[in-house]
């Protein structure tokens, strides 16, 4: 009876340190693929440029390309952006400037050396936020880096 219990004991040790080193495998290899890219389809970004209304730009300078994305909200507009065509590393800010030459900072973002939406790193930087400058009061956006150098507007 004692072998026997040994004999299930050290069967259930066995397969639960295989669950475990299976289940390590498993958190390790999604982890070396990056796990789910958070600009996915799923993301709020996305989302609302592929549900909102939308305006988009090339600059014809920088060779920066924009879409931007817009939702009311109570509290004023959901603002996202799509950037491409820009390279790294840099600090740049989304300000969203009204009717009446009011302007509000959207959101602020760096940008890594590899940037976004060129030759080596084709995807494009998603991001999201709000002003609370209600939609039919905005007149354009603008996307400058931290140190004033204008890189696109876009007109709404």
């Amino acid at each position: 009876m004692e072998r026997r219990r040994r004999r299930f004991h050290r069967t259930f040790m066995t397969a639960a340190a295989c669950l475990v080193v299976a289940a390590g495998i498993f958190l390790a290899g999604s982890s070396l693929t990056g796990g789910p890219n958070p600009d996915s389809v799923h993301s709020p970004a996305r989302a609302l440029l592929m549900t909102g209304r939308t305006y988009a730009a090339t600059d014809p300078a920088t060779g920066v390309s924009s879409v931007i994305g817009l939702e009311d909200k109570g509290w004023g507009t959901h603002v996202a952006l799509e950037l491409k065509g820009v390279k790294g590393p840099l600090q740049c800010r989304l300000t969203a400037v009204g009717d009446d030459g009011r302007s509000e900072v959207v959101a602020s973002w760096g940008v890594p050396d590899k940037g976004y939406g060129v030759p080596g790193s084709p995807d494009p930087m998603l991001l999201h936020g709000g002003t609370s400058l209600p939609q039919d009061e905005l007149n354009h956006f603008t996307i400058q880096t931290s140190d004033g150098r204008m890189l696109a507007t876009i007109t709404v």
